[in-house]
């Protein structure tokens, strides 16, 4: 068990990982680590230095400071766009739907949740408590119809909705598996969790490669291989780019295409500004030129 320590042990502690505080003075380091972000957070990104003799090799606490930073930026930006990406799910459900003249709304609902007793326990609990679905649930809750039934899922849930509606009436493009693995992240970011620690530590060692973010990848030749190999082994790369790829392909607005390409020049702008920190580190630049170039030829193609 590791003991409590206070703003200046943590100083110390630091000091004795060999964590140099030449960029960023100690005093400046205390006010930071007490009204800006705190120790254990700010820590997790010194996951991506390597240790020589049980010390970190060409690491100033101003590096961690601007690590924590592009992650505040980098969350926003997928955030906001994993919110943007279950609303065009949404859509595209909801469109076939329409079209669809074997389904009312109302059976594929019954057998949905017939089949997934939790869900309907969550639901009714919901109708119970103070939530901004209340209101709905207690008008519609004895025949949800699938206009009111994807309004009060989480994503999680909504998500196997979607795989539940698309097994029974095929769409010609299955985009649940891209949707599927971009989850984890997209919660991540909802919880503020970090995620630039990853980068040489993933935080899912066992998943498995979106074989149609492989395969779209695959067939842009300005992508060499050993970066897709380096999109292939971290899931943070990994799952940010079938974001982006996710959107495009649902995405059929011109002009919010353009507003996020917008966005993402701004959030690379911010990772390049101080990016004199991250030369003596060759690891953290080849991510970071991998993550820039796979998510601007994403995000700029002709889908």
């Amino acid at each position: 068990m590791k003991a409590k320590l206070n703003i200046n042990e943590q100083i110390l502690h630091m000091q004795s990982l060999g964590v140099a505080f030449e960029l960023y003075s100690e005093q400046k380091a205390k006010e930071f680590l007490t009204y800006n972000n705190y120790y254990f957070k700010i820590k997790s990104y010194a996951k991506n230095y390597d240790k020589y003799k049980g010390k970190y090799k060409n690491l100033d606490f101003a590096y961690l400071v601007e690590f924590s930073t592009l992650d505040m930026h980098l969350r926003r930006f997928i955030l906001e766009l994993s919110l943007d990406v279950e609303h065009l799910l949404k859509v595209s459900l909801n469109a076939h739907f329409c079209n669809n003249r074997n389904e009312d709304g109302y059976n594929i609902v019954k057998d949905f949740l017939t089949q997934n007793t939790k869900i309907k326990e969550q639901i009714l609990a919901k109708s119970q408590d103070i939530s901004f679905v209340k209101n709905l649930l207690s008008k519609y809750n004895a025949e949800l119809a699938l206009w009111n039934l994807i309004e009060i899922l989480s994503y999680g849930d909504f998500l196997k909705f979607y795989k539940f509606y698309f097994e029974k009436y095929p769409n010609k493009e299955n985009l649940y598996p891209l949707a599927y693995c971009v989850r984890i992240l997209r919660n991540a970011t909802a919880h503020s969790n970090c995620i630039l620690n990853t980068l040489k530590i993933p935080y899912n060692s066992n998943f498995k490669p979106n074989k149609i973010l492989q395969s779209y990848l695959a067939n842009i030749k300005e992508i060499p291989e050993s970066a897709r190999k380096k999109i292939n082994k971290n899931p943070m790369l990994h799952d940010f780019s079938a974001l982006i790829l996710l959107f495009m392909k649902l995405c059929t607005s011109q002009g919010m295409k353009k507003a996020k390409r917008k966005e993402l020049l701004c959030l690379f702008r911010r990772f390049k500004k101080n990016k004199y920190f991250f030369s003596k580190n060759n690891f953290i630049r080849s991510q970071f030129i991998v993550f820039q170039k796979i998510a601007f030829f994403v995000i700029f193609s002709k889908i």
